[in-house]
């Protein structure tokens, strides 16, 4: 297969391969590249800004980053088994799903901080410095 981001036994670590094989191949592929990528826009939607996403997704083999490889398999699993609507999706893949957006939410958030995923670099190749943000209302009215 030739996925993106995705090598071939990330997805046969979490399903067992008769789901992923019940189709022919070329239709079968299709639909998980297709996954995948949409997947890799949400999670680029999410993170943009933070993290220099051409790094993340670009990177191959063992220079992938375990937790990104981890929220992608989650969330493409869940969406393939969900596309049968004779199939009820198991509470387990649910959870995973679950699991996998409120991480990526953490993450966007920074209330998870994840080491080794490279930061968003300016054309210097400084690293830009995050958002500040407050309020500084006053709700007296007065000077």
């Amino acid at each position: 297969m030739a996925y993106q981001f995705l090598e071939s036994g990330d997805l046969e670590a979490n399903i067992i391969a008769q789901f992923l094989n019940e189709r022919s191949d070329e239709a079968q592929t299709a639909i998980l590249e297709n996954l995948e990528l949409k997947t890799i826009a949400l999670i680029k939607t999410k993170l943009n800004g933070k993290y220099d996403l051409d790094a993340i997704f670009e990177a191959s083999g063992l220079d992938r980053h375990y937790l990104i490889i981890d929220i992608v398999v989650k969330i493409v699993l869940h969406q393939f088994i969900r596309r049968n609507a004779a199939r009820k999706v198991p509470k387990d893949y649910v959870d995973d799903y679950n699991t996998a957006m409120k991480l990526l939410e953490s993450i966007k958030e920074g209330k998870e901080q994840p080491v080794g995923l490279p930061p968003v670099k300016d054309d210097n190749g400084d690293e830009v410095p995050k958002v500040m943000h407050g309020n500084n209302r006053n709700n007296d009215f007065y000077i």
